[in-house]
């Protein structure tokens, strides 16, 4: 991925039609989400698919793993994502909300994948105690945000948009356990949680290999988002920056969108 420009200059102005839906725009969302290789049933899951999703999914590496888990799956968006990018990888997808779950399984069960995807109702916080410890080669998440905001009067969306059951800190900490030891972590958050969630990875003994500011459009002047690429090894970490809607986010989402 090429570093930005903050005003955004190299890009044109043009947003296509599948992107402006992603953004979570639409006042007439569709209830199921129409990919170039799966479809994604958008009704029951609390948060429904959009750009975190979708360029999550896009970004975080596959190649060469075997084992992943999604935390927090949602309609499955995520894990079918990494199916389709990576032919040999095993997808455990983990979602506390049973609705959600239900309709992840639904997602999956449609999709090309299904052998390849697991989706499990359950509480990600108690899979150490399930003996999962070092199993995973990659761990990705779009896990709750908004910690300091009001919750949603809905419990299913306020556990989805909220740190209610799964904070940055938590969802760090068990993460690095059930990594192998040459495991990685991806994750999405707020821009403005950026100190506390790098004081929670360095407390780990975990290394911020690549970091992504995500602005929300182009020529926009402060990220509203960070894509977190923690890693188990030491290195040198490289930031960069993505414009939702610049040729560079059509060409990463390629693969996906309409």
């Amino acid at each position: 991925m090429k570093n930005v420009c903050a005003d955004g200059s190299n890009y044109c102005k043009f947003v296509s039609p599948e992107i402006v839906l992603a953004m979570g725009i639409n006042r007439n969302r569709e209830s199921v989400f129409r990919f170039k290789r799966f479809e994604v049933r958008n009704e029951l899951a609390a948060m429904k698919v959009g750009t975190d999703g979708v360029l999550l999914g896009a970004v975080c590496p596959v190649n060469g793993y075997v084992n992943a888990l999604d935390v927090g799956t949602g309609t499955g968006l995520i894990a079918l994502m990494l199916a389709q990018r990576n032919q040999a990888l095993s997808i455990t997808a983990v979602e506390i909300d049973a609705d959600a779950a239900s309709e992840a399984r639904m997602n999956v069960a449609a999709s090309p994948w299904h052998d390849r995807i697991t989706v499990v109702e359950g509480d990600f916080n108690k899979m150490l105690s399930d003996g999962l410890a070092g199993r995973y080669d990659i761990v990705v998440s779009n896990p709750p945000y908004f910690a300091t905001t009001l919750k949603s009067p809905d419990s299913s969306r306020a556990m989805a948009r909220h740190e209610t059951g799964l904070s940055y800190d938590t969802l760090v900490n068990s993460a690095s356990a059930l990594l192998t030891a040459q495991g990685a972590m991806v994750f999405i958050s707020p821009a403005d949680r950026e100190d506390d969630i790098t004081m929670s990875i360095a407390l780990r003994g975990l290394h911020v290999t690549r970091l992504i500011s995500v602005y929300t459009k182009i020529g926009a002047k402060t990220p509203s988002r960070l894509i977190w690429f923690i890693s188990t090894r030491p290195g040198t970490m490289c930031r960069e920056a993505v414009y939702i809607g610049s040729p560079e986010y059509r060409e990463l989402t390629s693969d996906f969108y309409l």
